[in-house]
């Protein structure tokens, strides 16, 4: 039997960068439809929950996946959730000028405070377990074991 080797667990690291930009792009292209498609009725008493956990776990979920940049995921994921909200009330007036009925809510400012809401509980989350997360990738990744 043979033994693995790091290169056995290579295409699964977190190091790989293709594996992570496909991630990402998959991630931003579900984001942006999820936000401009309206949400069924069921969940319209919770938008602002919605928003708040999406951001949160988005921050760190992309955190993970690039955990040196954890500030520029924070500034890009602000600026996300604010250029999303003017998207959502310019496609309504593109789709209503062209005759078709609405696919989203108008612009919110409340949208974009518990985005940031969400953000925020998001980088304390990740400033407090980032230290626990180091160390528990030194002590148990195949890739760094000398097995």
């Amino acid at each position: 039997m043979s033994e693995l080797t790091n290169s056995d667990f290579r295409i699964f690291s977190m190091n790989n960068k293709h594996l992570k930009s496909l991630i990402l792009f998959l991630f931003l292209i579900a984001s942006i439809t999820g936000f401009l498609v309206k949400l069924p009725k069921a969940f319209h008493h919770y938008d602002k929950e919605l928003h708040a956990s999406f951001y949160l776990l988005s921050f760190l979920f992309l955190a993970v996946l690039y955990p040196r940049r954890w500030w520029i995921i924070a500034i890009s994921l602000a600026l996300f959730g604010w250029i999303i909200e003017y998207a959502q009330h310019y496609s309504n007036k593109i789709f209503i000028r062209a005759g078709m009925k609405r696919i989203h809510g108008n612009f919110d400012p409340e949208d974009i405070r518990f985005n940031l809401i969400g953000l925020a509980a998001g980088l304390v989350i990740f400033i407090i377990l980032s230290p626990l997360w180091q160390w528990a990738e030194k002590k148990i990744s195949p890739i760094n074991s000398k097995t």
